[in-house]
């Protein structure tokens, strides 16, 4: 049941903010908090939305590390588990090249 509003909730916020977009001609989350609040406002988004970014890559990075740490001892066949730095280096190195992009075309 959670789940069910959560979903209404998420549709509804998105719906909105669609809207809001079109009707102000922003284009982005800061420029719709501009035409609404004012320029703080899109300062803040940006803060806010930054933090945000910090915290899921974080979680993400830790995630990664712990699951590929325990892939490759169990792939390697290793007696010592391999070192979880020298795993996450590895990982973001391969990832890197996708993070750089300078458009989103393939989003679209």
């Amino acid at each position: 049941l959670l789940m069910v509003i959560a979903a209404v909730i998420t549709e509804r916020s998105l719906y909105l903010l669609c809207l809001c977009s079109r009707l102000t001609g922003a284009t982005t989350y800061g420029e719709v908090g501009e035409a609404a609040f004012g320029k703080w406002m899109e300062y803040f988004i940006s803060f806010i939305l930054g933090l945000f970014l910090l915290f899921v890559i974080t979680g993400y990075m830790v995630l990664a590390q712990d699951i590929w740490t325990a892939l490759v001892a169990i792939g390697g066949r290793l007696q010592t588990p391999p070192n979880e730095h020298l795993v996450l280096v590895v990982i973001v190195v391969l990832i890197a090249p996708f993070l750089v992009q300078r458009t989103l075309h393939a989003l679209r």
